[in-house]
């Protein structure tokens, strides 16, 4: 996090604190959760067609690996005005080097509380407005988004997503209004500030590296619970106008690369099963077009069962699969096209208070002419909530 960020994050934080303490009986609500888990990885990489003195396909090594992780995460949201609403969010896994809300056990900088949201939340009676560090629910088109230009640092494995655990929140404002069953909405992120050039009258530039980057979304969420038998569904669709640095960062008149981006997604929840899917795509000029699909079915079995009359207590199954297409046109893998899957098993079962997560997840990475890495991953994750 680089230190204008720092500071505007920091300048949040008093601001929510100061208008919690300055407002007339402000209704505060307090919450968190603190997570453990045990994980054991075995990865696999083989060899390619170019790799010398050796079979295409030929296990290249296996690496075993174990880790003991933790992870936290509080907040609170407090009514300082009858139409204004403050946030503050911190968790582990935002400060140092780390990525990720779990970290190695003996992790010390990862596992020190960061912002992960500061904002404002401000209803007038024609819309809702959300500025600061704001909340933002996950979902496919968010993960392609944030996607680096590297392959290998992001995009080697989709894992659990990208945007819930990593990007955490959106950086900027979004308005939203409804209309019946129609939502709409209107969102400015910025995902990097602090970078620029300038112009010169002469016509010459004086160029910073690191442009600003940042997208312009429109979008729309529609409640089908008033069609038949639909009660519980929805579908979205967001389209992007998003500004980024060309891959050519030295060169002025390039500074912006052209980029089309837009997804959609459909849900529906009962009292029994979620289903989930997002669709995303993401062309960005002379760097690669990518296809991405993220699709979750969860089962609440203590549901099912107390419908057929029997109490096995909070128990649910989950079954995720994520999986991307990307057409490369940059080093080391331009022309080729790059695979990556991923399949998720979870079980949830609640114990006397304490929420236990048996979890297996399968990777797969083919980028073609190059390389094929697997990864199977075992974990048992325990969290309490309060």
């Amino acid at each position: 996090m680089r230190l204008p960020m720092k500071k505007t994050t920091v300048a949040l934080t008093f601001i929510l604190l100061a208008a919690s303490i300055a407002a007339a009986e402000p209704v505060i609500r307090w919450w968190g959760l603190t997570s453990f888990r045990q994980r054991h990885e075995i990865s696999k990489e083989f060899t390619d067609i170019s790799f010398a003195g050796g079979t295409p396909g030929t296990l290249l090594y296996r690496l075993d690996n174990s880790t003991t992780r933790l992870g936290y995460q509080f907040g609170l949201k407090a009514d300082v005005r009858e139409n204004i609403s403050v946030g503050l969010t911190l968790r582990s896994g935002l400060s140092g080097l780390a990525q990720v809300m779990h970290q190695d056990i003996d992790n010390k900088n990862g596992l020190i509380p960061a912002i992960q949201e500061a904002y404002i939340d401000w209803r007038t009676p024609y819309f809702k407005v959300e500025m600061g560090k704001i909340p933002q629910q996950g979902n496919a088109l968010w993960d392609v988004y944030t996607s680096t230009l590297q392959t290998d640092f992001r995009r080697d494995d989709p894992r659990d997503g990208i945007f819930n655990d990593r990007l955490a929140a959106l950086n900027g404002a979004r308005i939203s209004r409804s209309f019946g069953p129609v939502a709409l909405r209107g969102l400015f992120h910025a995902d990097f500030v602090g970078g620029s050039y300038k112009k010169i009258e002469d016509g010459s530039f004086d160029f910073i590296r690191d442009p600003d980057r940042n997208v312009t979304m429109i979008g729309t969420t529609i409640d089908l619970s008033t069609l038949p038998m639909l009660a519980g569904a929805s579908v979205d669709f967001d389209y992007g106008f998003p500004r980024r640095a060309s891959k050519d960062e030295t060169n002025p008149v390039w500074v912006y690369a052209d980029e089309t981006i837009w997804g959609a997604g459909i849900k529906h929840a009962s009292d029994i099963s979620l289903v989930q899917i997002s669709y995303a795509y993401n062309w960005r000029d002379s760097v690669f077009t990518m296809t991405y699909l993220d699709a979750l079915l969860q089962a609440n079995c203590g549901n099912i069962a107390r419908n057929m009359g029997k109490d096995w207590g909070d128990f649910t199954a989950t079954v995720r699969y994520q999986g991307s297409s990307e057409k490369m046109e940059f080093i080391p893998y331009k022309g080729a096209e790059a695979t990556r899957t991923a399949l998720h098993f979870y079980l949830n079962k609640s114990l006397w208070g304490l929420d236990f997560q048996p979890r297996f997840i399968w990777f797969n990475t083919e980028i073609e002419s190059k390389k094929v890495r697997t990864q199977a991953r075992y974990e048992l994750t325990t969290t309490v909530r309060f």
